[in-house]
């Protein structure tokens, strides 16, 4: 048995980067083996079986169907909450040395403590995912909040039997971490993440002839770099560039303040800009598919799935020139990118800038891109079992 935490991604009608992994990595093992997903509840210091309504959102957050009154009672924080505590997991006697356990996600609360407290005396193998330590090494980058606990969070991750890291730079920070607390390491791989492959190179179409477009994918957050793009955007349609910029992605509470401001200050001038905070899968989809080239303008990240989304798409991507986003364009040698230092207003200017004008640099890079292999969420979900030696 697999018991497989998924709380965040089980109450979450969104499909951010890490919901996305867990997702997928969950619809992978969910095939092969016996999976329970779970929930943890920090008020009942338990983890907790999910209700019919949290499997849902596990599996299809999309879901558009039309909710009844019965149904949305059923969805109510209090209803979930009080369902739950009926369904108490006892980790540590439940499971056996023949089972995992698996956490999927990022954990700041008192899971914790727990996992200190517990682990000693749970039997089963304890294997946990990890993103990146942003909040340890750029602190300034941070969104409100995420800083808060995360420390002790990279320290306990030490309690694990091993660690997959979803790239090679985030293994190498995790190791850093550990060692200037002198910490006696557990074991650590890297194993790089896959992307739908077959759904984005659906979404291959022929834009030519249409208005020039620029696309970001990403949630407004002091690390992914709006404000540089913004600024390089604006002194584009100053010198006379014609272009839509279209940004996806949510507002973090607390965050990306001044992104938005700028945002509606820019539109108020009359620019050529669209945001939409969230969008299904299709819709992506199709943003990839009818845009003319994208930007991942983040300075710093853990792997940077909208680099491959937008690749798979056949769709020319600019990003950063260093860590684990120019490891993820590296995967197959830079092909269908342009890495250049995104945090620089004026490189990043002069980026946009050549591929909107530079026809036949962008018809190479295009080709580039839809000539790349890339790693399936399939491939994915097996590289992990090999690394982890999942039987």
């Amino acid at each position: 048995m697999i018991y497989m935490d998924v709380t965040s991604t089980c109450k979450s009608s969104t499909n951010t980067g890490v919901q996305r992994v867990v997702r997928e990595l969950f619809s992978f093992l969910n095939k092969k083996y016996e999976v329970e997903p779970l929930i943890w509840h920090p008020k009942l210091n338990s983890y907790c079986c999910l209700t019919s309504a949290q499997k849902s959102f596990l599996e299809n957050p999309f879901d558009k169907n039309e909710k009844s009154l019965i149904h949305s009672i059923l969805c109510s924080k209090h209803v979930q909450f009080l369902l739950n505590s009926c369904c108490k997991v006892d980790i540590k006697n439940v499971c056996n040395r023949s089972d995992v356990l698996l956490i999927a996600e990022i954990f700041q609360d008192n899971r914790i403590e727990f996992n200190e407290q517990t682990f000693p005396e749970v039997e089963a193998r304890k294997i946990a995912l990890f993103y990146d330590a942003i909040n340890w090494t750029h602190p300034e980058l941070s969104a409100d909040g995420r800083s808060h606990c995360f420390e002790d969070y990279m320290y306990s991750l030490s309690y694990f039997d091993q660690i997959i890291s979803i790239s090679e730079a985030s293994k190498n920070d995790l190791l850093s971490f550990w060692r200037e607390l002198s910490i006696e390491p557990s074991n650590v791989d890297a194993v790089l993440l896959g992307c739908d492959v077959s759904a984005y190179k659906g979404s291959q179409q022929n834009t030519k002839g249409s208005k020039l477009s620029v696309l970001y994918v990403s949630t407004l957050e002091p690390r992914k770099n709006h404000l540089s793009l913004l600024n390089a955007c604006e002194a584009l349609w100053r010198e006379g560039a014609e272009f839509q910029l279209t940004l996806i992605g949510r507002r973090i509470e607390g965050s990306g303040r001044e992104t938005y401001k700028l945002i509606e200050s820019l539109i108020k001038k009359g620019r050529d800009i669209y945001w939409r905070e969230t969008v299904t899968e299709d819709d992506l989809i199709r943003a990839y598919g009818t845009t003319t080239f994208t930007v991942y303008a983040s300075k710093v990240e853990g792997f940077g799935l909208p680099i491959l989304e937008s690749l798979s798409a056949g769709v020319p991507c600019i990003c950063n020139d260093h860590g684990a986003i120019s490891e993820v364009a590296m995967m197959d040698g830079a092909k269908g990118c342009l890495m250049i230092d995104t945090s620089d207003v004026s490189i990043l200017k002069d980026g946009i800038g050549k591929l909107l004008r530079d026809d036949q640099e962008r018809l190479r890079l295009t080709h580039e891109a839809r000539n790349r292999h890339f790693r399936s969420w399939e491939e994915y979900g097996e590289a992990f079992i090999s690394a982890t030696q999942i039987t």
